[in-house]
């Protein structure tokens, strides 16, 4: 379901930038052009454990790829850091659909 679409977009957004922009920079640059791609999925089919993990996988190697690490746990808490959770992602998802049926 994310296909190539999402890591294209990092991808063009480092190769825009770079290393000479700081890392929050390039991060704020990933949740306002990358992530809305990556997310147009989950709002449009169901999201199940194997859709997580794929999306997850996708967010942690850019953040690996951000801090310049090959350390998962390092990439995991500045994911969290930056606020960019695949969990809370779609929990809004789940929320927002909740509403949408009351």
């Amino acid at each position: 379901m994310l296909g190539a679409y999402g890591p294209q977009r990092v991808n063009g957004v480092f190769g825009k930038v770079g290393r000479c922009a700081p890392e929050d920079v390039i991060v704020e640059l990933l949740k306002t052009k990358c992530l809305p791609s990556l997310l147009y999925g989950i709002e449009a089919c169901p999201v199940n454990k194997s859709v997580i993990k794929s999306l997850k996988f996708v967010i942690n190697s850019t953040f690996r790829k951000i801090f310049a690490t090959k350390s998962c746990g390092i990439a995991n808490e500045c994911v969290l850091m930056f606020n960019c959770s695949v969990y809370d992602m779609v929990l809004k998802k789940a929320h927002f659909e909740q509403i949408g049926t009351q």
